[in-house]
């Protein structure tokens, strides 16, 4: 089978969510038998790109901005959608898929959705693989904006996203979803249309538990990820004022907050919070967690399935969440991670249990049985590759 692959940048390095899902899939796929995999950026793509042997890259380099996020607010398109998919990237897609034959392609985010009319041309079946509920997730972000202009600019942002996905899941001929919830919504919104539900697996080996962990590690919380989008820096705040709330260290832990955020943020950050440490960006996971016992994932905006639970699981860490912001891992409260409601409960039970190593070690082993079990990424390439020949 030749599958195209359509991303909305290059995935590497993936220091974020979608990236690694992306970067995943793609390797995933292409250890599969009898799979020819091209992969078309929309932005982003090196002069040498894609670790050997994983696909074909092509695509558009550099990356857009002002003047894609300009045709957005004239255009009828989304911003994330003008720059994954700029005229450019458009004309050099349509090339592309003249010059050679597919079987199938595949449009990875719904902001790739621009794509979709090109590929429909040629009459090739279109797969669609989401990462968000966007025609619902977009305009919950819009609502929790403070300043009234920009907030009316993201609801018409949160418009044009719904009238593209639709318009997207009215020409897919297939769809994949990172949750149930979200496959339960897909089903709802394109009746009749084969719907997968496919999250994230992991690629990933589990950490060693220390013999000596009260030796190795500290009393120190952490939280991974990339704090570039708004919403991501609306929670982070959140929770930064509860661990204020709560004492800061003299609640009894540290807390560390590591991963890219927008020049002089991180900066500003420091000065704000002296008592939580910000690494910025880091160069491997193992850099930033190795001594930490616990991790957060105490998200309300935002949806899909969190890559970081994964990355929290393999390297040990005992969770405390929102059940909410774990859908997907089929994870059980109280058996595999702490539950909260709020970020209050969750700093006095990050109190409560950093120092009780036995609690910490049973509850992270018991989540890491259940991942290692369930999150590997071969059945979901196979899953996908199932849905491109229409099998499903």
């Amino acid at each position: 089978m030749n599958l195209l692959f359509v991303v909305r940048t290059y995935p590497y390095p993936p220091y974020a969510g979608d990236l690694r899902f992306n970067a995943d899939l793609i390797s995933a796929l292409a250890m599969q038998t009898d799979v020819n995999i091209t992969v078309f950026c929309g932005s982003g793509l090196p002069e040498n790109p894609g670790p050997e042997g994983t696909a074909t890259w092509t695509g558009i380099g550099g990356t857009q901005g002002r003047m894609a996020d300009l045709r957005s607010i004239l255009g009828s398109l989304p911003r994330a959608a003008e720059r994954a998919m700029s005229p450019e990237a458009r004309r050099e897609l349509g090339k592309l898929l003249d010059a050679q034959s597919f079987d199938a392609v595949v449009l990875s985010e719904s902001c790739t959705a621009p794509a979709a009319e090109i590929v429909a041309s040629r009459g090739l079946p279109i797969i669609y693989v989401s990462h968000n509920v966007d025609i619902d997730i977009r305009p919950r972000i819009a609502s929790e904006v403070t300043r009234p202009g920009l907030r009316q600019l993201q609801h018409r942002d949160a418009e044009k996203y719904r009238r593209m996905e639709l318009a997207l899941l009215e020409r897919a001929d297939g769809i994949t979803a990172i949750t149930s919830e979200d496959a339960a919504r897909y089903r709802d919104l394109a009746p009749g249309k084969p719907v997968v539900e496919m999250s994230p697996g992991y690629s990933g080996k589990p950490a060693k538990v220390p013999e000596n962990m009260a030796g190795t590690t500290e009393a120190l919380a952490v939280i991974v990820g990339s704090f570039e989008w708004n919403a991501k820096l609306r929670n982070l705040d959140t929770i930064l004022s509860a661990y204020e709330r709560a004492g800061g260290q003299g609640a009894g832990f540290r807390l560390r907050i590591a991963g890219r955020m927008a020049p002089g943020r991180v900066e500003t950050y420091r000065a704000a919070y002296p008592d939580v440490e910000f690494t910025g960006e880091f160069g491997a996971l193992e850099d930033v967690v190795s001594d930490a016992r616990m991790a957060l994932v105490l998200e309300d905006l935002g949806g899909g399935f969190k890559l970081k639970i994964l990355d929290y699981i393999f390297s040990r860490l005992a969770i405390v969440a929102y059940p909410h912001a774990m859908a997907g891992s089929g994870l059980t409260p109280g058996a595999h991670y702490v539950a909260v409601d709020d970020p209050d409960e969750a700093m006095t039970r990050i109190s409560e249990l950093v120092g009780d190593i036995d609690e910490l070690k049973t509850m992270s082993t018991k989540a890491l049985e259940h991942a290692q079990e369930r999150f590997s990424w071969e059945p979901r390439a196979s899953a996908l590759l199932e849905l491109c020949r229409g099998e499903t």
